[in-house]
């Protein structure tokens, strides 16, 4: 039974790494390989193997413009006042009554996610964290995949650079915070 069950356990593990390198030759090709796709996108079939069916991530029009607002909101803020925080347009979307997929409230994890999620500007990373202990892998194993943009690579890059310019490791949160007298 011990040696069968070795046996079972390393069938598993080889079966495991068939699978995974299947789906980043998947990826790597364009092709979606399954999950929920990220807000400002739908999955659609682009092609038929046999049996199989592969799809593509297509934008979704309607949630892209809120991804458009939300990287607008972070650059330039409501009425070209100052970039905002993902406190600030989190507050923002969820007063002027915009929801998510779902319908739900915007949270600020939600907005963090989004400004970070190198997808938007048309390169979707598959196999960026390991299932398991949720630790991101090292650039060199991911996969990358080509989807269409909902916002430019300059653009993207604008709010990466803001975002780490106002990062609590650039600036005392003090000087961040509205109101502090003297502050800047």
């Amino acid at each position: 039974r011990k040696i069968m069950a070795l046996f079972d356990e390393y069938q598993s593990r080889e079966n495991a790494k068939h699978t995974l390198r299947a789906m980043k030759e998947n990826a790597r090709q364009g092709f979606w390989n399954g999950s929920r796709p990220p807000l400002g996108y739908r999955v659609v079939v682009a092609e038929e193997r046999g049996a199989k069916l592969k799809k593509k991530l297509e934008i979704d029009p309607i949630q892209a413009d809120k991804i458009r607002l939300i990287y607008k909101l972070a650059l330039f803020g409501v009425d070209g006042c100052g970039p905002m925080g993902f406190k600030a347009i989190c507050n923002h979307l969820n007063d002027n009554n915009v929801r998510t997929r779902d319908g739900g409230r915007f949270g600020i994890d939600a907005i963090h996610k989004i400004l970070n999620r190198p997808t938007y500007k048309g390169e979707h990373h598959f196999n960026a964290r390991d299932h398991k202990t949720k630790t991101k892998r090292p650039e060199e194993e991911h996969a990358i995949c080509a989807v269409p943009a909902i916002v430019t690579a300059d653009e993207f890059q604008a709010v990466q650079d803001s975002l780490r310019l106002r990062h609590a490791s650039f600036m005392s949160p003090r000087f961040l915070a509205p109101g502090t007298l003297l502050g800047g």
